[in-house]
């Protein structure tokens, strides 16, 4: 997300829009200013979300030694490289790890 909007569960005032920066992990809203209730809920018409496509790579059927089955990882791009590559293609990955 880029921005997010959020209404309270209890009370149903809104709050936000809140910018959402990707180098963190999950904003802390706080309570309601109206009711101090901790319950939220995303206003979907006021939300903004980023694009990005979920990617599983795995290590090549080829390198893998006899009877061991490859690895795969789950990854998640942005921008430029969203549709860069289709199923088979092969790929060198530089990123950052983050476990979720």
């Amino acid at each position: 997300m880029k921005k997010i909007s959020l209404i309270c569960g209890k009370c149903n005032d809104k709050c936000g829009p809140f910018i959402i920066t990707s180098h963190k992990e999950r904003p802390d809203f706080g309570r309601c200013p109206t009711c101090k209730a901790s319950i939220w809920k995303i206003d979907a018409q006021n939300t903004i979300y980023r694009n990005f496509q979920k990617m599983t790579i795995q290590e090549p059927p080829n390198k893998v030694e006899p009877g061991r089955i490859p690895r795969q990882r789950e990854i998640i791009v942005l921008n430029d490289l969203i549709d860069a590559a289709k199923p088979g293609d092969e790929v060198f990955i530089v990123g950052e790890l983050k476990a979720r």
